[in-house]
């Protein structure tokens, strides 16, 4: 999917979304840059181009309560400039519900997850580009599974 996300009333998060096949080049097609201007309300002259592309396989389990857990693998995200960070080995785990702790928060919990801020777009440049404000991703680039990320670069 790609996927535009704006800051919409109340400070919520609005997302639109294109069904779009993964591209390993990161290069967007005139379908996917006519979708992302007419979401912005641009001119398809004045998108923004890319500067993050994040591809995972994400599975989504409904449970009782009204709320879910998303489970994210495969991780990996790509500056155009082919500078890498990529979570191969680990999920991200995220628990979405209007209330809070669920039974999958305390089962997470019991066995010794606990949650941490984390914005793979931010996070994933943090830790591509140390010179970058990493304040709010401190706790995810600290925590041991950093240290396990695979970087790499690849010159143009």
């Amino acid at each position: 999917m790609l996927e535009v996300k704006l800051r919409g009333s109340r400070g919520r998060t609005t997302k639109s979304r294109l069904e779009y096949p993964a591209d390993s080049s990161g290069q967007l097609n005139d379908s996917a840059l006519e979708f992302i201007a007419e979401v912005l309300g641009a001119g398809r002259e004045s998108v923004l181009a890319p500067t993050l592309t994040t591809i995972y396989q994400r599975s989504t389990l409904l449970l009782p309560g009204d709320s879910r857990l998303t489970i994210d693998t495969d991780f990996s995200a790509t500056t155009p400039a082919g500078e890498q960070v990529s979570l191969n080995e680990f999920a991200i785990i995220e628990s979405k519900s209007r209330l809070a702790p669920t039974v999958a928060d305390r089962a997470l919990w019991r066995i010794g997850f606990r949650p941490i801020k984390l914005s793979k777009f931010g996070t994933s440049l943090a830790a591509i580009d140390p010179t970058l404000p990493s304040n709010r991703w401190t706790r995810a680039l600290k925590s041991p599974w950093i240290d396990r990320v695979a970087r790499t670069a690849t010159s143009a």
